[in-house]
C-alpha cells in the first residue's frame, strides 16, 4: 500500500509504502529513501507523526530517531496498560467525578492521584522523545531506551476496593 502525506511540518511531501512490515519513506527535499521498521500493527499516523518530529537531517539519525520514539511510544502504550487498562482508566475518571459531585473529597483524592501519575508518564514521554530528538549519534539512539522502572515506582496502585472502602 502506498500513501502520499505532503505538506509536513518541514514542507516535505512523503511517500510511505507500506509492505506491511516496513515503511519505504521517500523525502520530496532530497529525493533520499529510506527504510524505517516498526513494531507490528503501528498505525500509519504514528509513522508520519515519528516521520514529522524530526527535522530533515542525514538519513541514518533520522532513521534512528524515529524509529526510537515510536518503540518508546509503543512501549509506554504497553507498559500504561499493564498498571490501568483503558476501562480501568475510564472507570476511575467517573468514580472521581461522582466523589466530588457528592462532597467525598478524601475519595476524589486517592483517585485523584492516578491523575497526578498519568501527567508524570506524558511528561517523561515528551522528555525522552525530546532528548531522543536532540541527539546526533545514530548508535547511541538505537542503544537509548525509556525506563519504565522510575513510572513503576510512583504508580499510585489506587484500586477500585480502595476507593470504595473511603467514605469521606
Amino acid at each position: 500500500m502506498t500513501t502520499t502525506l505532503s505538506n509536513d511540518v518541514w514542507g516535505r511531501s512523503v511517500v510511505l509504502e507500506d509492505d506491511g512490515v516496513t515503511y519505504t519513506v521517500t523525502n520530496s527535499l532530497d529525493g533520499a529513501v529510506f527504510s524505517l521498521s516498526f513494531p507490528g500493527g503501528t498505525d500509519i499516523v504514528e509513522v508520519y507523526e515519528a516521520i514529522n518530529a524530526i527535522a530533515p537531517q542525514t538519513l541514518p539519525i533520522a532513521q534512528a530517531i524515529a524509529a526510537n520514539i515510536a518503540n518508546a511510544k509503543a512501549g509506554l502504550v504497553a507498559f500504561s496498560a499493564t498498571r490501568y487498562s483503558l476501562d480501568q482508566r475510564l472507570f476511575f475518571h467517573s468514580l472521581y467525578e461522582v466523589a466530588k459531585s457528592t462532597g467525598l473529597t478524601n475519595r476524589a483524592a486517592y483517585i485523584y492521584q492516578l491523575f497526578t501519575w498519568a501527567q508524570s508518564v506524558a511528561v517523561a514521554a515528551a522528555a525522552y522523545i525530546a532528548t531522543v530528538s536532540a541527539m546526533t549519534d545514530p548508535v547511541a539512539v538505537t542503544a537509548k531506551s525509556p525506563d519504565f522502572g522510575i513510572l513503576a515506582a510512583s504508580d499510585p496502585n489506587i484500586t477500585v476496593p480502595g476507593a470504595m472502602a473511603i467514605t469521606t
